[in-house]
C-alpha cells in the first residue's frame, strides 16, 4: 500500500497533554520505537504516535472521552500503554480501509470515464468528483 505521509504534526501551545508514554518491551514484544501521546486539542482528543517510520495523528471521536482518560490514569504503565496502542492499531486499520475504498472508487470511476474535474473560477485549484453511473435502461415488457 502506498500511503502519503498526511499527518505530520508538531505540538502546539494550545494542546494539553493528557497521556504520554515512551515505548518499552511488554510481554516479549518490543514497542521501544513508539511514543504514544494523547492531547486535548480545543474540544477534541488527538492520538499522536511517533515511531521509526515517522509520525501520525488521529482524531479520537467519542461522545465522552473523559471516562477513558480517567481509566488510563488508574491503570499500570504497561496496561495503559497497551490500551492506547490498541487505539492506535484500530485507528490505523480504519484509515487503511477507508483509503482502500476511496482508491478503488476513484480507480473504477477513472476507468469508466466517470471521474470529472473542473477548474474553480478565480482560484488556483481544481474540483474533482465521481459522477454517478448512468442508470441502466429498463426494457418494458408488453
Amino acid at each position: 500500500m502506498n500511503f502519503p505521509q498526511l499527518n505530520n504534526f508538531t505540538d502546539s501551545p494550545d494542546q494539553i497533554v493528557v497521556f504520554e508514554q515512551k515505548g518499552r518491551v511488554v510481554n516479549g514484544t518490543d514497542f521501544s520505537s513508539f511514543t504514544l501521546k494523547i492531547v486535548k486539542d480545543f474540544k477534541s482528543y488527538v492520538l499522536k504516535v511517533s515511531y521509526g517510520g515517522g509520525t501520525e495523528k488521529f482524531y479520537l471521536f467519542f461522545d465522552s472521552y473523559e471516562p477513558v482518560i480517567q481509566a488510563l490514569k488508574t491503570m499500570d504503565a504497561d496496561t495503559s500503554f497497551l490500551t492506547v496502542f490498541a487505539f492506535y492499531d484500530l485507528c490505523k486499520s480504519n484509515f487503511e480501509k477507508g483509503f482502500n475504498v476511496a482508491e478503488s472508487t476513484y480507480q473504477r470511476a477513472a476507468a469508466e470515464g466517470r471521474l470529472k474535474t473542473r477548474k474553480v473560477r478565480g482560484e488556483n485549484r481544481v474540483k474533482v468528483w465521481v459522477e454517478d453511473p448512468a442508470p441502466e435502461k429498463m426494457e418494458v415488457l408488453g
